[in-house]
């Protein structure tokens, strides 16, 4: 099995999310790099190496947990320096 296959495996059974870079064309959407996000911030402390000033990015992963479940698309604009900027878009019900 490749990493890939433990990525997708992860994903059908929702411990993880992937959030793709945001472009106007599917294809280069989804050739574009990605972001993967734990759903359940505990096991992600606990396999994660600790590091110092990691605040950022819990806060990151909590506000992608909290939203995607209240209906908004979410895909990554644009990484600056070490910040991640998010677009958010509201699914038709």
């Amino acid at each position: 099995m490749t990493v890939r296959d433990y990525i997708h495996i992860l994903a059908d059974t929702h411990l993880i999310t992937e959030v793709h870079r945001y472009d106007p064309s599917l294809k280069k959407q989804y050739g574009n790099g990605k972001k993967i996000y734990a759903v359940d911030t505990g096991m992600r402390n606990q396999v994660a190496f600790r590091i110092p000033g990691d605040h950022e990015k819990l806060l990151e992963n909590l506000v992608l947990v909290k939203l995607k479940p209240r209906g908004f698309d979410v895909f990554l604009s644009f990484f600056w320096q070490r910040n991640v900027i998010l677009l958010l878009s509201r699914m038709a019900r």
